[in-house]
């Protein structure tokens, strides 16, 4: 697989969409636990990718196994000078720990973790948190300029936040014959191990 250039840099998506996203959750219990716990942490500035978890990170929904070659995959990217954050619909009040647990014992680096505030049940609740996410991170200064996801509903999202699809990767699930539909440059059916080329191909972050 060839190495696209640095994507071209997006207009930033307005402020506007986030608090209309955030305001679905404004009447709960869980929406004042999210206001007084920020669910981002402060941006550095590097160009961003993002990973999601299960199936992503892990070889199925509900597997607490690792795709081969993840942790490589996530630290070739550090290393290489992106930011990485990981965008999970795990709720955070219950899997906060048990995930961050998770990440460090099996080598990933320690990053931002955003989490959802509230249980998500359906693919449209999984995209419009994913969406209000990633565009709330894009206020600051980084861009999202890749991403890692196993769901149609990680694909509608990255494309809601117009991630340039050359560098959106679909990730086999391990009890699936294929990846889920979706937009995306490839589908990886083996995990990370014949992907690590194309990282390290990649220009520096920035």
């Amino acid at each position: 697989m060839t190495c696209s250039a640095s994507p071209v840099r997006r207009a930033r998506m307005p402020v506007l969409l986030v608090v209309v996203a955030f305001a679905l959750f404004a009447g709960t219990p869980a929406a004042s636990a999210a206001r007084s716990t920020p669910t981002l942490v402060a941006a550095t500035g590097q160009d961003v990718v993002v990973f999601d978890i299960d199936g992503t990170l892990t070889t199925d929904e509900g597997s607490s196994s690792v795709q081969p070659s993840a942790a490589a995959a996530v630290n070739a990217y550090v290393q290489k000078g992106y930011d990485v954050v990981y965008v999970t619909a795990r709720w955070r009040l219950l899997q906060e720990s048990s995930t961050r647990s998770w990440l460090a014992s099996n080598g990933f680096p320690a990053r931002t973790l955003v989490m959802s505030p509230t249980i998500l049940f359906s693919d449209s609740s999984k995209v419009r948190f994913k969406t209000s996410a990633m565009t709330q991170l894009e206020q600051g200064t980084p861009e999202i300029v890749g991403a890692y996801g196993d769901s149609s509903s990680d694909f509608t999202a990255y494309a809601n936040v117009a991630v340039p699809r050359d560098r959106v990767f679909a990730l086999k699930r391990r009890s699936a014959f294929t990846c889920q539909s979706g937009t995306y440059a490839a589908c990886l059916t083996s995990g990370y191990t014949t992907h690590l080329p194309f990282i390290n191909a990649l220009p520096p972050g920035r």
